[in-house]
């Protein structure tokens, strides 16, 4: 190497040292950003050739140091650990919002509770039990029919209203994963050219595996990695993004009666989704129908007790009784002819027991809609129980699986400003090696052949 080498040797350390202390500036800048990797450059030597030949030699000094492109520090495992935690989060605190509404809907225990106006009707029975031949008391039995029936249907229609909400909620989900898949696949696209280039792409994957966590949240996702820095994401077997291109779901409602489903709007075949798009589906399908079927059910059973009852005893007028309740399409409701007659509501055994109350009594000691009317509440509270028990347990996962990817890729500040330290002094180290070598140039140029004159 000649005396003027030694100054490329020497302009080396700067612009490695100097890129190196860019780096470790842009990760404190960006310590507080969320989904931020760090990142570093690698120094190596460059070294001269090392093949023999007559007139190419070397005195192994080399040539100085050489700092590569920026790269980000990741763990693929850990990121692929954390979409899997995310999406069971997500899907658990989706569902725990459901049966929340669901529980805010029933209401119980509470004075306005279904269970507080079952009660209530069976006690305007036995009011109609002890004062047989008071028509008042008939009315008061119908009226408290009535509202018992509009308060079923209030119910009901909370939990159509529920399932309606949340298939809205689906569809601006499903919407909004589509932008999301988009976006992830011009990120793959970007970070394509930028390696390709030879361009730092770490920021770019940053921002790409950030909207992955996103739709690992909203639907559950899975990764592959592919080469130059492209991730394609996956929604059970099938591609959500492949590269730059992205497919896109659609929310089908009417193929099958009674199922809401997520399919892939190119194939048409059912997506297989997780995460809160997942749960909302499993909302809208299961879980609110089955609490609307164990309502109906409390209905059915009430209509039942009661009518059996009723047409075994007789009216005011000494009739027969005619059932009490109806069952339709909209749910239970009071036969129109006792709301029209009160003096058809038969509380007597016999056709001229005018003061015989007993089977008004017998209607008033039926249980079975009180007890399946409870299972459903206890049902729903076990549910409740578990889902938030099921809730804190995997939060305390996720947030385990997310601390171990801060450890590998988040900002530490004091291993930052160590580092800064290092290359601040290496960085003037190698400014004084440059004046070094300027000296023993100047005293090469000015001074040599001066002795004698």
């Amino acid at each position: 190497m000649s005396d003027f080498g030694a100054l490329s040797v020497g302009l080396s350390g700067l612009q490695a040292h100097r890129r190196a202390l860019d780096v470790a500036g842009h990760n404190l800048a960006n310590v507080n950003s969320p989904g931020y990797s760090r990142q570093r450059v690698d120094l190596s030597p460059m070294t001269e050739p090392v093949g023999a030949a007559i007139f190419a030699r070397t005195n192994g000094a080399g040539l100085g140091v050489r700092a590569s492109t920026a790269y980000r520090l990741h763990d693929q495992f850990t990121e692929i650990r954390a979409l899997q935690e995310h999406g069971a989060d997500s899907s658990l605190k989706q569902s725990q919002a459901v049966l929340g509404q669901i529980e805010a809907a029933v209401n119980e225990p509470s004075d306005t509770g279904m269970a507080s106006q079952i009660n209530r009707f069976m006690a305007a029975w036995h009011d109609v039990a002890n004062r047989p031949d008071d028509l008042s008391a008939r009315r008061q039995i119908v009226e408290v029919g009535k509202t018992l029936a509009a308060d079923f249907a209030r119910l009901d229609g909370s939990f159509s209203a529920m399932s309606a909400n949340l298939t809205s909620e689906l569809r601006a989900g499903v919407a909004d994963v589509n932008v999301t898949a988009s976006a992830v696949a011009d990120l793959n696209t970007r970070i394509l050219a930028a390696v390709n280039a030879d361009m730092p792409a770490g920021d770019l994957m940053d921002q790409r595996d950030a909207l992955v966590r996103t739709l690992a949240d909203q639907v559950g996702v899975t990764t592959r990695p592919q080469d130059k820095g492209v991730v394609d994401v996956y929604l059970g077997t099938n591609a959500l993004v492949r590269g730059g291109v992205a497919d896109a779901l659609r929310v089908d409602a009417t193929s099958t009666p009674g199922v809401t489903a997520v399919v892939w709007d190119r194939l048409g075949v059912t997506a297989t989704a997780s995460g809160s798009v997942g749960a909302l589906q499993g909302s809208i399908n299961t879980t609110i129908p089955a609490y609307r079927a164990q309502l109906t059910a409390v209905q059915l059973q009430l209509s039942t007790d009661v009518n059996a009852v009723h047409t075994t005893g007789f009216d005011l007028n000494g009739a027969a009784g005619v059932p009490f309740f109806q069952m339709g399409p909209g749910g239970l409701s009071v036969n129109p002819v006792i709301d029209a007659d009160p003096s058809k509501v038969a509380a007597a055994a016999t056709a001229t027991g005018l003061r015989d109350g007993s089977v008004a009594g017998r209607i008033a000691d039926q249980t079975g809609a009180a007890s399946a009317y409870n299972a459903m509440v206890l049902h729903l509270g076990i549910e409740s129980r578990t889902i938030n028990r099921q809730v804190a347990t995997q939060s305390l996962v996720t947030e385990q699986v997310d601390a171990a990817r801060e450890a590998t890729s988040g900002v530490n500040i004091d291993e930052e400003m160590t580092n800064m330290i290092a290359i601040q002094h290496a960085y003037a180290a190698s400014a004084r090696f440059i004046s070094a070598v300027d000296s023993m140039l100047d005293t090469l140029i000015h001074n040599t052949g001066l002795v004698g004159r």
